[in-house]
């Protein structure tokens, strides 16, 4: 189903909850997201246990729309500060068409830690090895002066 303007967004509910854990556990763990990867690939994650708990909900609950909103609790659940300049979270989409992708329009509302704003940074990009339930992503980042989360300390 199509917008009036027949240009929308398709959400990809199966895979967002495990696809944003397994990015986490990937980049926060180790540092090298994804290798060995040929086309046509499933990304094998090896799960480890890690610091970080973080919950999702999207705020837009249509199966076919233009606005993707996927929201985010951070919650450092371990004993020892996790730097958040080493954190990064996607959210993967599918577009329903290629001819959404001349006119994807992008919005980005800041991150919070305990209440205070901090500098997170926002990329929204095509996959370079796509899959069946997703063609895009878009990646939470922050930089060197977001800080440290603190055991306890929630980013939203």
């Amino acid at each position: 189903m199509k917008s009036a303007n027949g240009k929308t967004l398709k959400l990809n509910k199966s895979i967002i909850s495990l696809m944003i854990i397994a990015t986490i556990l990937l980049v926060y763990n180790t540092g090298m997201p994804f290798t060995g990867i040929w086309d046509g690939a499933l990304y094998k994650v090896k799960a480890e246990e890690s610091s970080l708990m973080v919950e999702f909900y999207n705020s837009n609950r249509q199966e076919h729309t233009l606005i993707v909103a996927p929201n985010f609790l951070i919650t450092n659940v371990g004993s020892s500060d996790i730097d958040l300049k080493d954190v990064k979270i996607r959210y993967y989409y599918t577009l329903d068409s290629y001819d959404s992708e001349e006119t994807q329009n992008y919005g980005f509302y800041t991150s919070q830690k305990n209440g205070t704003n901090i500098n997170a940074t926002a990329t929204f990009a095509k996959m370079g090895i796509p899959t069946d339930t997703a063609d895009y992503y878009f990646e939470i980042g922050f930089d060197v002066s977001a800080g440290t989360l603190e055991p306890g300390d929630k980013l939203n």
